[in-house]
C-alpha cells in the first residue's frame, strides 16, 4: 500500500524544533536505549516517559509520537487525541487492532516491530527440532526417573537433520529466515504463503494449508493473528498431519481454534508431539491439562522477545524517516485491512 504524509496528517519536522517522543512500555532498558539513540543521532528530541501502570491522561492527549507496548496502550487509544504515529514494541499488533474494530480508520500511522525476530525465532525452532530428533525431551524424563534405557532404544530411532521435512506456516520475513536455517541443516522445507511464489533453494511454496502440513516431520506455525487466520488450526485440519509430526506453534495462540485440540490430537495420534509457545489464554491457566501431558512442551511466549536495543534502533529509524518526510522508508507499516 502507498503511504503519504498527508494521509496521516504527518508533517515534516524541522530539525531545529524540539519534538516530544512519548514512551509507554515495560520493555526493560528501552528508556536508556532510546536516550542513547537520540544522543548518538544528535536528534532534537525530548523523551517523555509515561508510567505503564497509570499513564498521565493529559500527556496521552498531547502525545504526537509514541513508542508503546500494545498490551498497555490498547486500553488508552481513546486518549490519544493528538497522535500522528505509534511505534509498537511488539511484532503483533492485534491487541490494538481489536480495539479499533467497528471504529473509523485512525488518522495516525501504526508501525510494528519488524525485521529483528528472524534470528531469534530461527534459534528457537531449530533448538526444538534438534531436541525432538535427538530425544532430549525423553532423556530429561529418563533422568528424572533415574532410568537408563535399553541399548536397542538408545541406538534406534535417531535420524540426522538431512532430508527432515518441515512445513513453515507463514513464510513471510520471519518464516523465510526460519526456512533458511532449516535448509542450512539439510532439511526440506515447504512454506505456506498467501500468494504463489517461485521455489527457493531447498524450499517450495504452496497456498494450500492441508497440502503444506501433509507428510511433514515438523510443522512450524508462524502465522499472525488476522481475520483470515484466527481459528485456522482445527482438529479436523490436524488430521492431514502424520501421526509422528511434531507441531511447533510460535505464531499466535488464536490461530488455533481452541487450546483443547492439542490433547485431543495427541491422544488420537493425529500428531506425535506439540511444542507450544503461544495460547488462546495467556498466561496458560494452572489447571490446563496441557501442563502435565507427556507429549506437550510448553514455553511461556518467549520464542522471540523484543530486545531494547533493537526496538530503540527501529523506532528512531522510523522517527527519522517521518521527520525527513520519507514515508517509504518507514519499516513495519501496518495495513489495517490485513491485520499486520
Amino acid at each position: 500500500a502507498a503511504f503519504s504524509l498527508a494521509q496521516f496528517g504527518l508533517v515534516t519536522m524541522a530539525h531545529k524544533q524540539v519534538q516530544e517522543l512519548h514512551l509507554l512500555s515495560r520493555v526493560k532498558g528501552l528508556q536508556r536505549c532510546l536516550q542513547q539513540q537520540i544522543k548518538e543521532r544528535q536528534l532534537p528530541v525530548n523523551l517523555v516517559v509515561l508510567a505503564p501502570e497509570q499513564p498521565d491522561v493529559q500527556a496521552l492527549n498531547t502525545a504526537q509520537y509514541l513508542v508503546a507496548d500494545p498490551g498497555i496502550v490498547a486500553s488508552h487509544l481513546g486518549s490519544l487525541t493528538s497522535l500522528q504515529w505509534m511505534q509498537s514494541t511488539w511484532a503483533g499488533v492485534e491487541t490494538i487492532l481489536k480495539q479499533l474494530q467497528g471504529q473509523p480508520s485512525p488518522s495516525w500511522l501504526l508501525s510494528r516491530f519488524a525485521g529483528y525476530f528472524g534470528p531469534l525465532m530461527s534459534q528457537y525452532v531449530v533448538a526444538h527440532i534438534l531436541a525432538y530428533k535427538q530425544r532430549i525431551y525423553q532423556h530429561s524424563i529418563d533422568q528424572h526417573n533415574q532410568h537408563w534405557p535399553s541399548a536397542e532404544w538408545r541406538t534406534s530411532g535417531y535420524t540426522p537433520t538431512a532430508n527432515t521435512r518441515v512445513a513453515i506456516l507463514g513464510a513471510g520475513a520471519i518464516g523465510t529466515e526460519v526456512a533458511q536455517a532449516c535448509v542450512h541443516l539439510g532439511m526440506r522445507v515447504t512454506g505456506l504463503v498467501r500468494q504463489p511464489r517461485a521455489p527457493d533453494v531447498g524450499v517450495i511454496y504452496t497456498c494450500d494449508v492441508k497440502e503444506a502440513i501433509a507428510d511433514q516431520d515438523f510443522v512450524v506455525c508462524l502465522l499472525p493473528s488476522t481475520p483470515n487466520t484466527r481459528g485456522l488450526i482445527t482438529l479436523e485440519l490436524l488430521q492431514s498431519c502424520q501421526p509422528e509430526t511434531c507441531f511447533i506453534n510460535v505464531g499466535r495462540g488464536d490461530v488455533v481454534s481452541s487450546d483443547d485440540i492439542w490433547t485431543q490430537a495427541l491422544d488420537k495420534r493425529l500428531i506425535g508431539h506439540a511444542v507450544l509457545d503461544v495460547f488462546n489464554t495467556e498466561p496458560l491457566p494452572a489447571n490446563s491439562v496441557l501442563w502435565a501431558h507427556p507429549k506437550v512442551t510448553i514455553t511461556p511466549h518467549i520464542a522471540a522477545v523484543s530486545q531494547a536495543n533493537d526496538v530503540a534502533s527501529l523506532a528512531m529509524d522510523n522517527y527519522e524517516a517521518i521527520s525527513n518526510g520519507n514515508m517509504d522508508e518507514i519499516q513495519g507499516k501496518v495495513v489495517l485491512e490485513l491485520g499486520y
